[in-house]
């Protein structure tokens, strides 16, 4: 469990997979930093399309459709290693993600931050949650908006969210929340994910490639997406002494990427591409041209009875 002091405490500020760079037997990041996706591989299995769930419920995503929660709107984030993560449903085997979101509070709190990396890139962030009639109604206001620079040249990004949620108390057996989450994201893409291994890890014959550097076109290159989510959360404690609960949450998200980026080299002489490492007397970057378009929209519906015989 990476909670929410050590969240603050290590400075993570957009990214989920950052916030699990030091959980054994998870690898977040394997392609670099990747504004827009969270990959995470769990014990060698991509957990990143059937291994991320939010508050329990499984947040499908396909192909490069994948939701993104910023840290700044989650409480905690739970990873459960191994095959017991198939207990929640057709997941990944090798481990799941569980991002546990905020939710409003029986007190009064008001809360901002506002910070600036080395790279220029800035972000404010409140949060704001109150108590109304005695206890019965409570909600909660969060709301983030980052942007600027990234490590590489030509590379930037401007995103935001918000999360509203309310909460009705009537007495103490039955509780009701319901909550809403948006965001969106605008970038040119960072530039060197996909860099091959001679060149970056080790010296090829010219040396080492630059971190900074940016191989695609930064005319064309455009990312963006926009996902919205609406759920519930109800509990009651019926008088045998059992509770009933129900989670429900549809999801829609829209995503677009356009841009070359590089994949190995290219030999001139014989036209050839993904080579691991330049030969012949002239060194080129192969480039991919890149461009997809997904479309998610997901439900999911939990029901649970527990009590003790």
């Amino acid at each position: 469990v990476v909670g929410r002091q050590e969240l603050s405490d290590r400075g993570v500020v957009n990214k989920v997979d950052e916030a699990l760079r030091y959980t054994a037997g998870v690898q977040g990041e394997p392609f670099g930093v990747d504004p827009d996706t969270d990959w995470i591989y769990i014990r060698g299995f991509d957990a990143t399309q059937t291994g991320v769930f939010l508050d329990g419920l499984p947040l499908f995503s396909y192909g490069f459709g994948g939701f993104q929660m910023d840290p700044f709107f989650l409480e905690r984030v739970e990873v459960l290693k191994g095959p017991a993560s198939l207990l929640y449903g057709a997941a990944n085997p090798g481990g799941l993600v569980n991002m546990v979101g905020k939710r409003a509070l029986d007190e009064k709190l008001i809360y901002t931050e506002v910070g600036i990396n080395n790279y220029g890139n800035a972000f404010a962030g409140f949060d704001v949650n109150d108590v109304l009639n005695n206890g019965a109604f409570s909600y909660r206001l969060t709301g983030k908006l980052s942007g600027g620079d990234q490590y590489t040249d030509y590379s930037e990004d401007l995103r935001g969210g918000i999360m509203p949620q309310f909460t009705w108390q009537p007495d103490d057996a039955t509780k009701l929340n319901v909550y809403g989450f948006y965001s969106a994201l605008d970038q040119v893409h960072v530039g060197n994910g996909f860099y091959p291994y001679v060149g970056t890890v080790v010296d090829a014959p010219f040396g080492k490639i630059d971190r900074e550097s940016f191989y695609g076109e930064p005319d064309i290159d455009h990312g963006e997406y926009q996902q919205f989510m609406l759920g519930y959360e109800f509990e009651r404690e019926l008088e045998n002494g059992w509770t009933f609960s129900q989670n429900a949450r549809y999801g829609h998200l829209y995503k677009y990427e356009r841009g070359p980026y590089t994949y190995g080299y290219y030999d001139p002489t014989t036209g050839t591409g993904y080579l691991e490492q330049p030969v012949g007397p002239d060194y080129y970057l192969n480039r991919i041209g890149f461009e997809v378009e997904s479309k998610v929209d997901t439900f999911a519906i939990d029901n649970r009875l527990n009590g003790e015989f």
